[in-house]
């Protein structure tokens, strides 16, 4: 009989508290090595709440969450980053005045002051040179070299969401944190966001969690998903 390979990603029977007021009650998700995974519901239902948990902005009031097997209680967002995971937000956190190249770059460096130079792509080390190298090759991939320096805020919001999402990948994580990714995406620009985003996951085999309401764009990236409502499954 075929073995189950252990889920990178597990979540056990979460619940978040925020005072009296229940957010998440025993929600349990699994993600395998490479996996893309939804998670739907309407508005409020807890699925920022949950995606804020894994990456350990919230603290829950019961159950784990597991990364390859290890419990990650009362570990920073720094430290799970450390580990190989990374988040884009459902408002786009860039730099404005910065170019393109910067603002990816800049996230390099920042992994690298934080410690955690290993998570980067293994021909990206401690040089600086190594770091420009890695940020040229996510620009390449994701097609941006092109407009590599152009500022942000010059930029179309559906390339700036690319942006934010190169920013994420720019160190070597396993587990990427999508936080309605195409919102504010006009609708016939959304394609090409998620195309480009589900190609590069899938060709590096990083597994991903994906908070989205537009079911097109679920139905693209994921074979699996989880539907939410009032904080449970």
């Amino acid at each position: 009989m075929a073995t189950v390979a252990e889920p990178l990603l597990h979540l056990e029977d979460i619940t978040v508290k925020f005072g009296d007021f229940t957010a998440v009650s025993n929600v349990s998700v699994s993600v395998a090595p490479g996996q893309i995974v939804g998670v739907i519901g309407p508005n409020g239902a807890g699925k920022t709440t949950l995606m804020n948990t894994v990456f350990g902005v919230y603290r829950p009031a019961g159950g784990r969450v597991l990364l390859r097997g290890n419990d990650l209680h009362g570990l920073a967002p720094d430290r799970r980053a450390h580990l190989g995971m990374a988040r884009t937000f459902q408002n786009i956190e860039l730099f404005g005045s910065m170019t393109v190249y910067e603002n990816v770059i800049a996230h390099a460096d920042a992994i690298m002051r934080s410690g955690i130079s290993h998570r980067l792509s293994r021909s990206a080390r401690a040089s600086r040179s190594g770091r420009r190298a890695r940020t040229l090759e996510i620009l390449e991939t994701l097609d941006l070299l092109e407009i590599a320096n152009r500022t942000v805020s010059e930029l179309a919001y559906p390339q700036r969401k690319i942006v934010e999402f190169a920013r994420a990948m720019v160190a070597d994580v396993d587990l990427v944190l999508l936080d309605e990714p195409t919102a504010g995406v006009a609708l016939e620009e959304r394609r090409e966001v998620i195309l480009r985003m589900g190609e590069h996951m899938r060709e590096r085999n990083v597994a991903a969690i994906v908070v989205e309401h537009d079911m097109d764009v679920i139905r693209r990236l994921c074979r699996h998903v989880y539907v939410m409502d009032s904080g449970e499954l």
